[in-house]
């Protein structure tokens, strides 16, 4: 389904790790490699990942990962983090906020 979902042109796709109404853990490994043979870069909303499963970003091989952490950090609403692999850490420039 991915697969023939990944038009020509489509160049970021974005997957939950986790469903949010489900709890559905994604079979992200599988999906990243679709993607990555379809020369896709993919974004991670790891919202209901932190806390649910374990993480080793570099290991996952996503382009990005994106998560808040009030959820399973108990930090204030507002407070994210955005994970850059590295390769992209490269073709970006550096920006603080």
């Amino acid at each position: 389904l991915i697969e023939s979902s990944l038009q020509p042109g489509v160049r970021l796709a974005v997957f939950d790790a986790v469903t949010s109404n489900t709890a559905i853990m994604m079979p992200l490994k599988e999906i990243l490699a679709v993607c990555k043979r379809k020369g896709v870069s993919v974004l991670v909303d790891g919202a209901h990942a932190l806390g649910s499963m374990p993480l080793d970003l570099e290991d996952l091989g996503a382009d990005f990962f994106v998560s808040n952490c009030h959820k399973w950090f108990s930090n204030p609403k507002g407070c994210a983090f955005l994970w850059v692999n590295p390769e992209w850490r490269k073709k970006s420039g550096r920006t603080i906020a």
